[in-house]
């Protein structure tokens, strides 16, 4: 009725072209990838084998090709796995494991071609007419080979053309299953295609040759290493031909115990190690040494540094092998300077002995290492490792060969660190370096200006210490001013004066009225010099030592000039401030400020407490205050125990006589203004 003239059984008319239940296996698109090769061979034969049989209505034999295809299919997805494995091993090294693949794979697959018979359903001219059917007993999945290292126990060799009935015992060896199959009468195997090549099988070795091939696994010793470590060590095969695979698996148990059996045990070999041996290699102390460096217990680790150490101090390596194995085992001690302070402890007494010894002394291995590019971000670590540079430095001295560069280049980031332990740690290694090296320091530190040092605190601190070791003039926060200094002085002697009335009080003596509690401002009248007064009437006369001390005391405090001790009767506070800002010749008026300072202390003023000293900066020099961007020449550079005057810039010698002479004598400052 649709109009499409086509014969009853056309494939294209009754939908049989891509059914799913015509499909076979080969046409999965996975089965080339999972199958093992010689099966995936075998099943194509037999498919084939069993299309034929289908043409030739031979019903029961495409059952029984059917079943047997089923079962290979399952198998040889092991065997593949088992092939993907093996290639696994090789690419590792690890042949053991390869040849134990390969014996499982060989096992398989010759136990269960004898079970399914292979040989004679591929004879097909051989099977017996289905007249007589025979009864296939598929064998199930879980009777076959398991995929461990361990062998199939024996399989008996089945009667050629007879079905295979699976016994109720454990699936025999495959060994010497073959071994009856060779004294059996040899079948030929027939190939319906000239394309077919015989499946490989055992059968050029003897039962005894195959025994000898398969591995023996040791027995587990319950007080040594288990398997894990004994694999792993495996691999260290330059260690392992050094100190043996059990020795060398201990370093990787999980008991310490073991770890320091172990490391006992490399000890005593290197204690009698000998260079020029064949089983002596560098390479396999390097391997020994990373593994003990990782040790997290701390008793274990000192053993190990303990071995290392003695055996750098032997002297029994060549130089270049003693600084490769430095090279490529202490930078994994640096990472572990911040786990705890014992920890630290240990591994900075490690280098400072290491850094001691012949042929570390010479090269500089230990300060490459020890000043190496730091990524890590935690700041115990960071911490740690500027503690031990800086142990470093203490010990090295002078003439080291820690460089400014080398040096600087590894602290300067540390000293912006938010760690305030890491900054100090780095402020102390710069001051350091700068005493040792001085200026070529600051060029790996910003630029000094008075402004970062006001904005940033760590550079002022940084700048003052340079200035302190340069010998600067350096104002601390904590430390009193020249003026607080000077009435801390007149505190004193007040509390003096207050001491001797008391003293007078106590003695019945006469005190004058001017000395009275309360009567200070009677203290600042009187002409240039006291006139003695009498006794009183009717009042004992007053010990004259006692009152001439007094008076004296009351003069020099009140009636005389600090700086330059003029005295004068009408002197008071009033006067003496008036004093102070216009007439003395020791002061002078800052331009800046307005500030009243001494003429010896204005470059330390300028520096340090005026408003405007972000302005001025140090002659590095003659040590006066010049301002910024003004070009200054020094004409006279002082001696030792001299001061430039700001005023003249002539050498003054230090102290108040030197300074009085040189402001106030006949031949004294000619620019001092106030100079009569």
């Amino acid at each position: 009725s649709s109009g499409i003239n086509a014969e009853y059984g056309d494939p294209v008319v009754m939908g049989n072209i891509n059914k799913p239940q015509n499909m076979s296996l080969i046409d999965d698109i996975t089965f080339g990838v999972y199958q093992d090769s010689e099966v995936a061979k075998v099943i194509q034969q037999l498919e084939h084998k069993k299309h034929l049989a289908i043409e030739e209505e031979r019903y029961e034999l495409a059952k029984r090709l059917k079943q047997a295809i089923g079962d290979l299919y399952s198998v040889g997805e092991k065997l593949g796995r088992l092939e993907r494995e093996k290639k696994a091993a090789v690419a590792e090294e690890n042949y053991d494991l390869a040849q134990a693949r390969k014996v499982q794979a060989d096992e398989i697959r010759v136990v269960v071609f004898e079970q399914l018979n292979i040989r004679s359903l591929l004879q097909v001219d051989r099977l017996p007419t289905d007249d007589t059917p025979k009864v296939l007993v598929r064998s199930p999945p879980h009777q076959l080979p398991a995929l461990t290292d361990h062998p199939p126990p024996n399989l008996p060799s089945p009667q050629p053309g007879v079905p295979y009935q699976q016994p109720p015992s454990a699936v025999p060896s495959v060994l010497s299953a073959h071994s009856e199959a060779l004294s059996s009468e040899p079948q030929r195997v027939v190939n319906s295609r000239s394309s077919d090549r015989p499946i490989p099988t055992l059968a050029n070795k003897t039962a005894q040759e195959l025994e000898e091939q398969e591995p023996e696994t040791p027995a587990r010793d319950p007080d040594g290493p288990d398997e894990h470590s004994m694999k792993v060590a495996h691999d260290l095969n330059n260690a392992v031909e050094l100190f043996t695979q059990r020795t060398v698996a201990c370093l990787f148990c999980k008991q310490f115990a073991l770890r320091d059996k172990g490391m006992t045990e490399i000890s005593a070999v290197l204690a009698e190690l000998d260079t020029s041996a064949p089983n002596y290699s560098i390479r396999g102390l390097v391997q020994v040494f990373k593994q003990a460096f990782t040790d997290p217990v701390h008793t274990t680790l000192t053993l190990n540094l303990d071995t290392f150490k003695t055996l750098i101090k032997r002297d029994v390596l060549s130089k270049n092998h003693t600084v490769e194995l430095c090279n490529q085992t202490l930078p994994i001690l640096l990472k572990r300077v911040g786990e705890n302070v014992r920890n630290r402890e240990l591994i900075v007494s490690s280098f400072l002995e290491l850094s001691k010894t012949t042929h570390l002394s010479e090269s500089p291995t230990i300060p490459n290492i020890s000043v190496s590019v730091c990524k890590e971000k935690n700041p115990k670590v960071l911490a740690g490792r500027l503690a031990l540079l800086d142990n470093l430095l203490e010990k090295a001295g002078p003439n080291n060969a820690y460089s400014v560069d080398l040096v600087m280049k590894f602290v300067a980031p540390a000293l912006s660190n938010t760690s305030r332990e890491v900054r100090d740690a780095g402020i102390k290694i710069t001051q350091q370096m700068y005493r040792q090296f001085g200026d070529p320091v600051r060029k790996y530190l910003p630029k000094d200006e008075p402004v970062l040092r006001k904005k940033q605190l760590i550079w002022k601190k940084i700048f003052e210490s340079f200035d302190e070791i340069d010998g600067k003039p350096v104002h601390k926060p904590n430390e009193p001013s020249a003026e607080e200094k000077k009435a801390a002085q007149v505190a004193a002697l007040k509390a003096e004066l207050a001491s001797l009335r008391e003293m007078a009080a106590s003695a019945n003596i006469d005190v004058p009225e001017e000395l009275q509690p309360g009567n200070e401002h009677m203290k600042m009248g009187g002409g240039k010099k006291k006139k003695k007064k009498g006794p009183a009437a009717g009042k004992p006369a007053p010990i004259p030592e006692e009152k001439t001390d007094a008076g004296e005391l009351e003069d020099t405090l009140d009636k005389t000039c600090m700086f330059c001790n003029e005295h004068n009767d009408k002197f008071n506070a009033e006067t003496l401030d008036v004093h102070f800002w216009r007439s003395c010749p020791m002061l002078s008026r800052c331009a800046h400020c307005s500030q009243v300072v001494e003429i010896a202390g204005t470059s330390t003023h300028l520096l340090t407490e005026c408003s405007a000293r972000d302005k001025f900066s140090a002659c590095g020099e003659c040590q006066l205050a010049i301002a910024t961007g003004d070009k200054h020449t020094c004409s006279t550079v002082p001696g030792a125990g001299e001061t430039l005057c700001p005023l003249c810039q002539v050498p003054v010698r230090d102290g108040e006589e030197g300074w009085r002479d040189h402001l106030m004598g006949d031949k004294g400052c000619s620019r001092n203004p106030r100079r009569s």
